[in-house]
């Protein structure tokens, strides 16, 4: 069965020195026992990043063609208008499968990612966001913008944390829209897939931050066999079949 870890990072952040490499990760990831076959990689908030992440884009793109099982994802930063466009062409042409955007980090609000947004759905790419209780980051505040695209997936990463409650409204009001429930407690995942189902949800680590060790076990006190399948493998799959 194929089995994908959602979200990794590599580089090292300048906002907290968490470090991750490409290695570690397909270590950590799929070659931890756990079943694991993919990891779906992007790069971390690293310092001098390069124009809309260029340079550490590139890094995943060298990542990816060296290590099997690895799948990549380019970041970008929506201040660079439509230099961030071609820079996510730029890395889907050299074999990456979709697009990080992190509002915190960033510092943006969703309106400004409307160009990046519509070019994915246009192209069927999958979009990855940061979401959490923070500033810019609430779940409710992409619903305007990504009602108007509703043919291409979006994965809301962490479940929104504290803004859980919205991230759960926000997936079942668009068809498009799957939750990945990484570093969030025992509670609020149980919760997620009580109200959501697991035909919403896609397993992630959010690697180095957490484990998929860690994420592995708190799931496995929560899912059933038919509903590990889903989240594990199947709703994945869905998303990244192309590039698989």
């Amino acid at each position: 069965m194929i089995a994908i870890d959602f979200h990794n990072h590599i580089g090292k952040s300048k906002s907290d020195g968490a470090l991750a490499t490409a290695a570690q990760v397909r270590c950590a990831g799929p070659g931890a026992h756990l079943g694991l076959t993919h990891a779906v990689i992007f790069p971390v908030d690293e310092s001098r990043p390069g124009i809309s992440y260029s340079r550490l884009n590139t890094q995943v793109i060298k990542a990816v063609k060296q290590n099997k099982g690895l799948i990549g994802f380019c970041r970008l930063d929506p201040h660079f208008g439509n230099r961030a466009i071609l820079e996510m062409r730029r890395s889907f042409k050299h074999g990456l499968v979709g697009v990080k955007l992190h509002p915190r980090s960033e510092n943006f609000r969703p309106a400004l990612a409307a160009g990046i947004v519509s070019q994915l759905n246009r192209l069927m790419r999958p979009l990855i966001i940061h979401t959490s209780h923070e500033t810019n980051c609430r779940p409710k505040e992409w619903v305007s913008l990504l009602k108007r695209y509703p043919d291409f997936p979006v994965i809301l990463a962490h479940g929104g944390k504290d803004a859980y409650e919205e991230a759960i409204a926000v997936a079942k009001k668009l068809p498009n829209v799957y939750l990945e429930t990484s570093t969030l407690s025992f509670y609020r995942t149980r919760l997620i897939l009580k109200k959501l189902g697991a035909g919403k949800i896609v397993f992630a680590s959010d690697f180095p931050y957490s484990h998929p060790r860690l994420e592995m076990a708190k799931w496995n006190e929560i899912w059933n066999a038919r509903e590990k399948q889903q989240i594990l493998s199947k709703n994945a799959v869905r998303i990244l079949e192309p590039w698989l």
